[in-house]
């Protein structure tokens, strides 16, 4: 990837919330010395509200502030003096201040840990069906090798010798496509839509069809 970009000097430090200027809303958080581009809005609290609490309220309205505050055709950018009369709520505790943003942390740390476990197991997954899906398994339930099973040349690369290459057209029964979408409440049977086949499997997100 490219490299990071750095500069010789810093031109904030401690906690900051850093907002793009260009497209859609975002706001991240950063503790330390830190240097930003003049596409980046560097955003630090007064004493009586926590930095961490603020990126977390900001972050709930982040769509809200898209729609409201980033305007323009083509890269869209922030109206900052209109931005800074959003009104927002904090408690005077920042004992509370402090608590809230700890809860919403350690969520954040356990959406990326989990995250992370996913992403590893998606990477296997997507190599075992690569080797199953070209090698397949035999008799003693091994992944087919090369060096132990005998191989041949298909316009696919090299597949096994008891398998076959053929077009889709060959093993489709039948290729029909669905209802008109006003078609409702006709019978007993769920109308599949579009947004149901995402996932693992299709499956209808509501009973009230």
């Amino acid at each position: 990837g490219d490299n990071i970009l750095s500069h010789s000097e810093y031109l904030t430090d401690g906690e900051n919330l850093f907002v793009g200027d260009g497209g859609v809303a975002n706001i991240n958080y950063y503790n330390g010395k830190a240097s930003y581009s003049n596409h980046v809005w560097s955003i630090k609290t007064k004493n009586e509200i926590l930095t961490k609490y603020l990126y977390y309220y900001i972050l709930k309205d982040l769509e809200k502030i898209d729609f409201r505050y980033f305007t323009g055709s083509g890269l869209r950018n922030l109206q900052k003096d209109e931005f800074k009369k959003e009104e927002i709520i904090f408690p005077k505790s920042k004992e509370e201040q402090q608590k809230i943003a700890e809860i919403l942390e350690k969520i954040d740390n356990t959406i990326e840990k989990t995250d992370k476990i996913i992403n590893k197991y998606k990477k296997i997954k997507e190599g075992l069906m690569q080797d199953l899906l070209t090698k397949g398994i035999d008799e003693n339930g091994n992944i087919r090798d090369e060096k132990t099973h005998k191989f041949k040349d298909s316009p696919l690369g090299k597949i096994p010798e008891e398998w076959e290459v053929v077009e889709l057209r060959e093993v489709i029964k039948k290729f029909q496509y669905g209802l008109s979408d006003s078609l409702k409440n006709l019978g007993q049977y769920q109308i599949l839509k579009m947004d149901d086949i995402e996932g693992w499997y299709a499956k209808p997100k509501s009973e009230n069809y």
